[in-house]
């Protein structure tokens, strides 16, 4: 008999795109998703990380989250497992851990540096779950149980992939004839960023190599990475499953999530993700920009939620006015303007500052400020940006 699960990840329960709200959008997924798991009938949900889009969430972001929870457990047998993400504040995913076990409900928050396992053996499976993680709680753990593997390294060693090879050894019971199933939230192999996720790294590796993961798994439900891709399709399926909904104008394709049914073999099936609520994007010129976006109100279908608007208009000079002169032409439709951007044909003599979007994040303004900074540069040195998404990723964590 088959073992079946579903895998999602990056919830991003509370996150806004500019200041409107994605909740709506957010409760509508996960009464969607509430109604395949009634269906379906899973022995699991996997979620792979960044539940929430902050480490404290706002109180709705909560009631939604643990709605879901309760009305999995009210109407089904699905046994849940959850890791934190980089996003999400492991103490305060784990701080319920007590009321939420008795219901079958299952949270790996942190990497905590005492000997412990983070597998979960269920009949022919084994759950690994692997939290998101910082470089420093890697060598924190290496220096209590592997430290004759530290000798010669420093913090920027490529050799990092070996303390993880010991890390991975230590914390999971691999049992003989089980299928073993990875929850991980981090960068592996070349996964595509869609723009809206947060750099991450540890010292000396961009990303975790797929071959510390290979040979030890048959199923990795990855999360982090906003796109649903496969880094493998077999011996092991490896599986970014992607956000299900978009958190960028350019994030608006490919929404899915796994129904994977694991017996002699893994078998994935994907799952579309309805669009809860429509988000154009439209690059247009001085001249036919006007027409483009009466065209876009005439054929616009009627949904639940009002849909969003990005417009990005390329001209010769700068453009005054054009913000209110769309947003006059959307007053009557279902459609709300949230960004308006000229691209200057002329732009290369034009202070990088103009041209930073709305929505960059840290990472996109750091390089924007070093390359500025550094003219003769290209990209910004791989140790430096290193040490900047650790600073970086440290400060969010403590905020």
């Amino acid at each position: 008999m088959s073992i079946d699960f579903i895998h999602t990840s990056d919830w991003h329960l509370g996150k806004k795109l500019f200041k409107e709200s994605r909740l709506p959008e957010q409760e509508a997924f996960l009464s969607w998703l509430l109604v395949k798991i009634k269906k379906l009938q899973p022995k699991a949900l996997l979620i792979s990380g960044d539940i929430f889009d902050t480490p404290h969430p706002s109180s709705k972001a909560q009631a939604l989250y643990y709605q879901f929870l309760k009305e999995v457990v009210d109407n089904s047998k699905t046994e849940i497992f959850i890791i934190s993400g980089n996003h999400d504040s492991g103490r305060f995913l784990e701080a319920p851990i007590p009321f939420l076990k008795e219901r079958a409900i299952h949270i790996v928050g942190s990497l905590e540096v005492q000997k412990k396992t983070y597998t979960f053996h269920r009949d022919k499976v084994s759950y690994h779950l692997f939290p998101y993680f910082r470089s420093h709680e890697l060598y924190n753990y290496a220096r209590e149980y592997f430290p004759e593997h530290l000798e010669g390294l420093d913090a920027n060693s490529s050799d990092t992939g070996l303390l993880l090879d010991k890390l991975i050894e230590n914390i999971f019971d691999f049992k003989k004839g089980q299928k073993n199933i990875l929850l991980a939230h981090h960068l592996f192999g070349n996964g595509e960023l869609s723009g809206s996720e947060l750099g991450l790294s540890l010292s000396g590796l961009d990303t975790i190599p797929l071959s510390l993961i290979k040979e030890k798994f048959d199923y990795v439900a990855l999360g982090h990475l906003h796109n649903h891709q496969y880094l493998s399709k077999s011996d092991p399926v490896i599986c970014y499953s992607g956000s299900p909904i978009a958190f960028r104008f350019s994030e608006r394709k490919n929404k899915k999530l796994n129904h994977v049914e694991v017996d002699e073999g893994v078998q994935v099936n994907e799952i579309p993700i309805p669009e809860f609520r429509k988000l154009f994007e439209l690059k247009l010129n001085e001249k036919n920009y006007k027409e483009n976006i009466l065209e876009l109100v005439k054929n616009l279908t009627k949904t639940d939620h009002e849909s969003f608007l990005e417009v990005q208009i390329s001209s010769d000079k700068p453009l005054r006015g054009v913000s209110d002169e769309i947003r006059e032409m959307l007053k009557d439709s279902p459609i709300k303007l949230l960004s308006m951007q000229t691209r200057l044909l002329s732009s290369e003599n034009i202070d990088r500052n103009t041209r930073v979007r709305k929505e960059s994040g840290p990472e996109e303004l750091f390089d924007d400020f070093y390359l500025q900074k550094y003219e003769g540069e290209k990209k910004v040195p791989k140790e430096l940006k290193s040490l900047f998404l650790e600073l970086l990723d440290e400060a969010r964590s403590e905020n």
